[in-house]
């Protein structure tokens, strides 16, 4: 999967993954540029505390945007999400590092997201988080430990046909043997490296090519 970027004489910066939005740690520099043109139309405190520890925000490109830090509230049903009313429109997830748990029904019925990236704060998914989101592929970027399902999580949130799991090489093995997630179509095509495909014109470094097998000058 290749990557958008956006680039300068001077830097490389690396958009959000166009089907998931998601913005990879050690890329944040490039998030002002990233969001130019796709003005917020709505957002506010999604934290499970309250405190606007967490914030949600929808933009005008169809962005669902999680950021901050912490447990994600819990919701009782998909309707009681704040944003509800752009579920038929919002069709990528954007969730940042930092967030550790994701909340019950958070995504529930977002049938236009077809991929998403959980980033390696997160440790927990809810109950039916991503239910009836018609899922392809979920990247899994934590090394430490197998992801946390609520009950009824993983194979019962996930309608339709079952999601390639793509994890880090050093968590395959794991993936492989864990309940739930053993069922799935587990690959390791990537490394917690993402990969993008560039070329840039550097004063010092001439031009620099990255691809999606690596880095090349």
């Amino acid at each position: 999967m290749l990557f958008g970027l956006l680039c300068s004489s001077a830097s490389l910066c690396m958009a959000a993954d166009p089907t998931t939005g998601y913005i990879p740690e050690g890329w944040k520099e490039c998030k002002a540029i990233v969001e130019e043109g796709c003005s917020e139309i709505a957002g506010g405190d999604c934290s499970d505390a309250g405190d606007e520890s967490i914030i949600w925000s929808y933009d005008e490109c169809g962005t669902l945007w999680i950021r901050g830090v912490g447990k994600m509230k819990q919701y009782e049903t998909p309707l009681a999400r704040p944003w509800a009313q752009y579920s038929n429109y919002i069709d990528s997830i954007a969730i940042e590092e930092g967030i550790t748990s994701l909340g019950t029904n958070a995504f529930h019925g977002l049938f236009k997201v077809h991929a998403v990236h959980i980033p390696k704060s997160v440790t927990h998914i809810g109950r039916q988080t991503f239910g009836m989101c018609y899922l392809d592929d979920i990247y899994v970027h934590g090394e430490e430990e197998v992801l946390n399902f609520a009950e009824g999580m993983p194979t019962e949130g996930f309608e339709s046909v079952v999601p390639t799991l793509h994890v880090p090489c050093p968590m395959e093995e794991n993936y492989r043997t864990a309940e739930g997630w053993k069922d799935y179509k587990i690959v390791t095509d990537y490394d917690e490296t993402y990969t993008v495909t560039a070329k840039v014109n550097d004063d010092t470094m001439g031009e620099v090519e990255i691809t999606d097998e690596g880095m090349n000058e």
